[in-house]
């Protein structure tokens, strides 16, 4: 599962952001199906900064969003990983990615990534080293 968050801290960004993920066949996750700018920055505790986070929920395979703060998404350890990406020739890279460790490994391990940037560049992920 990977997560991409959202800075909605207006309701003009709010409002180009929803309609973003929208049309690109997101939908709300409870049951506010369409929650308002108003209606969300009610919601959420304090004057945190409102984010709206996309991701996909592999339980029922369907692109979904929900709204929270940053603080609220920085306190679940799973959304925020650090890792090294180790290639089959021994070559690396380091990124960020949203989700649990059995996720991450699922995702990396054994799949084929396109790392080059003029040509094709096509890389077998054997191994993820987990930095946080």
């Amino acid at each position: 599962m990977s997560n991409t968050f959202y800075d909605a801290s207006t309701k003009e960004k709010f409002n180009r952001t929803v309609r973003k993920l929208f049309a690109a066949g997101f939908q709300w996750v409870g049951l506010n199906k369409n929650p308002s700018f108003e209606d969300c920055k009610k919601n959420i505790h304090g004057n945190g900064k409102l984010i709206i986070n996309a991701f996909y929920n592999d339980i029922n395979g369907k692109n979904e969003i929900q709204y929270g703060t940053r603080a609220i998404y920085n306190t679940y350890p799973q959304y925020n990983r650090k890792i090294k990406v180790i290639f089959e020739d021994g070559d690396f890279l380091y990124t960020k990615i949203n989700g649990s460790k059995d996720d991450v490994r699922s995702y990396y391990i054994g799949k084929f990534f396109n790392c080059g940037t003029v040509e094709d560049n096509m890389r077998k992920c054997v191994d993820v080293e987990f930095l946080n």
